[in-house]
C-alpha cells in the first residue's frame, strides 16, 4: 500500500521583528527544527541596529553584553517562553581562541546540513584516530609538550572538512551563517516546497532522499544572481569569512582580559 508522506510544516507564529514568518515545507520535524535552527544562528552573525551595528555572538561575549541583548529580545518576541531562550541559546560565553571547537557538534552545520542526522562526538572517527596517533601511547618529556600536542591536533581537527558536516569544517560549523546564507536558506525552501512538497512518498527514506538530491544538486549549481559562483561557494565564503572575524574578537578580547 502506497503511504502519502507529506513531511511537516516549519511555521513560528509568535509575534517578532527577528523571525521572518514563512510557511515552508520539510520531510521530516528534525529538519523543520534544524530550519529554524539554522536562522537563529545566522541572525547571531548579523549586525543589529539597535546594538550599534554589532552582532549578537559579540555583544553576547560578556555578561553586561547578554543582558544588552536580553533585554532587546524582550521587546521584540511577545513572551518569554521557548523562542526567547532559543534566540539566547546562541550567545556564548568568552573562549580561548583557536582550541578545538566542540560546539560544532551541536550547531545545525546550517543548510548545507538541513537533512543531515544529528552527530556527537562518538561518532567522529576522524578525531578518535587523531588522539590515538597523536596523544594516546606516546611518552611526551613534559605536561608542556603533551598541551602542545592537544594543541595540534585540536587545529587540525578544527580546519579538516568532515564527511559528518558534510563536507564544510568543524571550525565551519562553529562560526554559523549570515545575511547571504539566510537568504539562501528560504529561496532553497521556496523551491523545496514547490518541487517536492506536494508529491507522495512510499516512504519517509524515500521522501528524504528525493529532498537531499534536490539540495546536493541545486547547491553546486552557479547562480547569476551570486555573481557566476554556486549557493555552496557563497555559503562557504560567508563562512569563513565569518569566522575569521569572531577569531579576531576572541583574540582580542581573550589578550586583553
Amino acid at each position: 500500500m502506497t503511504m502519502k508522506r507529506r513531511g511537516f510544516r516549519s511555521d513560528r507564529r509568535e509575534e517578532s521583528l527577528i523571525l521572518d514568518l514563512r510557511t515552508t515545507w520539510v520531510p521530516t520535524r528534525e529538519a523543520a527544527d534544524r530550519h529554524i535552527q539554522i536562522l537563529m544562528e545566522c541572525w547571531a552573525n548579523m549586525p543589529i541596529d539597535e546594538l550599534g551595528g554589532r552582532t549578537p555572538w559579540e555583544v553576547g561575549l560578556t555578561e553586561e553584553g547578554r543582558r544588552e541583548v536580553e533585554a532587546m529580545l524582550r521587546e521584540q518576541i511577545i513572551g518569554r517562553g521557548p523562542l526567547l531562550k532559543e534566540y539566547l541559546a546562541q550567545l556564548e560565553p568568552l573562549r580561548e581562541p583557536g582550541r578545538r571547537y566542540v560546539e560544532a557538534y551541536q550547531k545545525s552545520g546550517g543548510l548545507l546540513n538541513i537533512f543531515a542526522e544529528r552527530v556527537t562526538e562518538a561518532d567522529d572517527d576522524f578525531w578518535h584516530q587523531l588522539v590515538r596517533e597523536r596523544i594516546e601511547g606516546v611518552e611526551f618529556p613534559d605536561e608542556e609538550a603533551r598541551a602542545r600536542a592537544w594543541r595540534e591536533i585540536e587545529g587540525i581537527w578544527n580546519e579538516t572538512p568532515s564527511e559528518l558536516f558534510s563536507n564544510l569544517t568543524p571550525a565551519q560549523v562553529w562560526a554559523g551563517g549570515g545575511g547571504e546564507e539566510t537568504d539562501l536558506t528560504w529561496e532553497f525552501m521556496e523551491r523545496l516546497r514547490e518541487e517536492c512538497g506536494d508529491r507522495g512518498y512510499s516512504s519517509q527514506g524515500e521522501m528524504i532522499r528525493t529532498c537531499l538530491l534536490l539540495l546536493r544538486t541545486w547547491q553546486t549549481i552557479p547562480q547569476r544572481a551570486l555573481g557566476g559562483r554556486t549557493p555552496a561557494e557563497v555559503i562557504l565564503e560567508e563562512r569563513d569569512e565569518i569566522l575569521r572575524k569572531k577569531e579576531r574578537i576572541l583574540r582580542a578580547l581573550w589578550e586583553g582580559r
